[in-house]
């Protein structure tokens, strides 16, 4: 009677489980959309995910997402998420997306509860994108979900820099992303979603203390912003405008008894603001945005080379047929070479085992199965045993010679690094991105914490931001766990002697800095007239472990104490490349994607911008400390 009373009891607790289950399953639901359907090019991307609770109770768990980026995938965990009965939204901040070519991107979502998993349903997030790269513009106007112009927007699309008959569709697109005050961001790192963001009207009146001061830190990072103040503005507004304006005395207004700012002309202003850029303009009489002055405002925020935007302006820019040459790519090149440049810093050569390890191990072999076993094995009349014996004498001869050999190529992971600290006055930090190359004594599986950055696993040479599933899919995929960008886990597998290359992305030094630079006397060489480099060699000719490079122009650069580690391509990391769309532009708001786009500083054609870099070894390879400044030779 035992037997069918525990089948019983089984059946019973096995039926109970599959009704909860259901019930969980039945009584939860999910909404999972981006807020735009093409999120920017190599870029964070943003969700609103809304659970729906229906039961009884409380639900505590993680929610787990898998995107499909093509053949690419990557998973992330949400924070540890309490759901009473209702309804409960949360924002979802990704990792910086990986280029979707012309495939959508898909997430199959599941809530993982303590004791079962809830498949929540698959979602098409982004569809089919045709285009190079997608824009995005940021609006913030104060006027909730309705009653919008969008010809303001539209006006600083970066299409609308292009003459009439360029089309550049397939290239380029741009699309709007409409904020409520309520939730623009406040975390700096949030804004990289974005190109440029947009203040109009109540928009800039309506923003908290928090959020403006993350606007602020975003700019000075390279971020491009344009304002076009409305009323009720109050103090820490003006407080906001005046630090845009402070290194612009010109472009200081005031406010005034309606709480609207007065500027002193109405021409939009063009300020450059840490590495970033901003428009301040008023609203035209005839409300339209057509005018020069507003395509070279619109020009300045995109970055777009001097002398190209005078020609896209003046009409004698690019012609229809010209547009194929925009269409060549140098994100993978940027990439290819970083990753060759880290290569590099790793140790260049291997140790081989010794050939006296190798004869004595296989002198020993040699004499263990062959008279060692016939005569051992026939004084003990036991010579059967050979079936046993000489697979223990080969399976130790094999353990030794992979023992040598672990021993020969070393048993420690080898780091290569690549730091670039963009610094502003007197060395403060904007922001720091660390390119690092790592190359694994065995297979392991790394987790590491990061907190107010953005880590971009990438398979080097291969052109991908993420891996796909390794092994087939039998082994764990690049998983982030926690609140990026705030604090999360990133876990990746990494394979033995395969190199890994990751970039770590953030506001703040990610490192020690190491010996301190004499800013005082730098910056004081950087505000004399004419050209600041022979005052710069005084102040480093005997700083040996620093190597100097000056950047101006087009030509090549003035360099002091140049060692043999400078990366190759260091010219292109600062001034950008020559071809193809990203020749036009002289840089992009910082995005924290595994191409380095973003980190292009300076415009050649604008002989009022100078670039210093100050080039010092690391344990574990280079840092490049640049300064980016303006001032003219005369």
């Amino acid at each position: 009677m035992a037997c069918p009373r525990f089948l019983l009891r089984t059946f019973t607790a096995g039926m109970l489980l599959i009704f909860t289950v259901s019930a969980h399953a039945d009584s939860l639901r999910a909404d999972f959309s981006p807020l735009t359907l093409r999120p920017r090019t190599n870029a964070p991307a943003l969700f609103d995910l809304t659970l729906h609770h229906s039961g009884a109770g409380l639900l505590e768990g993680v929610v787990e997402v898998d995107f499909e980026v093509g053949d690419l995938a990557f998973r992330q965990h949400t924070a540890e998420l309490t759901l009473a009965p209702g309804r409960q939204s949360v924002r979802l901040i990704t990792p910086p997306m990986p280029h979707q070519g012309y495939g959508g991107v898909e997430a199959h979502l599941r809530f993982l509860a303590k004791k079962t998993t809830l498949d929540l349903g698959r979602f098409t997030v982004v569809a089919e994108v045709r285009t190079l790269r997608n824009s995005v513009v940021a609006v913030c106007d104060g006027r909730g979900t309705g009653g919008r112009d969008g010809t303001l927007w539209q006006s600083l699309r970066r299409e609308s820099l292009f003459p009439p008959g360029v089309n550049v569709s397939n290239v380029i697109a741009t699309a709007p992303v409409f904020l409520p005050s309520e939730d623009f961001p406040a975390n700096p790192l949030a804004l990289f979603a974005y190109d440029l963001v947009l203040l109009d009207g109540d928009g800039l009146a309506q923003l908290r203390e928090r959020q403006l001061a993350a606007l602020i830190r975003w700019v000075e990072a390279g971020g491009s912003l344009c304002v076009l103040p409305g009323r009720g503005l109050k103090d820490g507004h003006a407080e906001f405008l005046r630090t845009l304006t402070a290194a612009t005395p010109a472009a200081v207004g005031s406010i005034g008894e309606s709480g609207e700012w007065q500027g002193d002309d109405a021409q939009p202003r063009l300020l450059h603001v840490g590495l970033g850029r901003v428009v301040l303009a008023r609203h035209p009489e005839n409300g339209v945005f057509a005018s020069d002055e507003w395509k070279r405002a619109a020009g300045f925020l995109w970055r777009m080379r001097r002398s190209i935007s005078e020609q896209m302006i003046g009409g004698s820019g690019w012609s229809p047929e010209r547009v194929e040459w925009l269409e060549s790519s140098e994100d993978g090149k940027r990439r290819n070479r970083l990753g060759s440049y880290l290569q590099t810093l790793l140790p260049t050569s291997t140790r081989l085992i010794s050939p006296g390890v190798l004869a004595l191990i296989l002198g020993g072999f040699l004499v263990a199965v062959g008279p060692g076993d016939w005569f051992l094995l026939g004084a003990l009349r036991r010579r059967r045993w050979t079936w046993v014996v000489f697979p223990l004498v080969a399976t130790g001869c094999t353990w030794l010679v992979i023992d040598a050999a672990g021993r020969a190529l070393g048993r420690t992971d080898q780091r290569g690094a690549l730091v670039v600290t963009d610094v502003g006055s007197g060395g403060r930090v904007l922001r720091e991105s660390r390119f690092e190359l790592l190359l694994t004594a065995r297979n392991r599986d790394v987790r590491v914490e990061y907190r107010n950055a953005f880590a971009v696993p990438s398979a080097l040479g291969t052109g991908r931001i993420y891996n796909a599933y390794a092994d087939g899919g039998a082994a764990a995929p690049l998983s982030f766990a926690g609140t990026v960008p705030a604090r999360y886990i990133v876990r990746q597998q990494l394979r033995q002697w395969t190199p890994q290359f990751n970039r770590v992305a953030s506001l703040e030094a990610i490192a020690a800095s190491g010996a301190a630079m004499p800013w005082p006397e730098i910056e004081a060489a950087l505000a004399e007239v004419g050209d600041p480099f022979p005052r710069l060699r005084e102040i480093f000719n005997k700083r040996t472990e620093c190597a100097l490079f000056l950047f101006h122009g087009d030509g090549s650069p003035q360099v002091l104490n140049s060692p043999t580690n400078v990366p190759h391509g260091l010219e292109e990391l600062c001034r950008g490349p020559r071809s193809g769309l990203a020749g036009l532009f002289s840089g992009t708001a910082p995005d924290a994607g595994g191409d380095a786009a973003d980190l292009t500083l300076f415009d050649p054609s604008d002989l009022r911008e100078w670039v210093l870099v100050i080039s010092r070894k690391t344990p574990d390879g280079v840092q490049l400390v640049r300064r980016f400044f303006r001032k003219d030779l005369k």
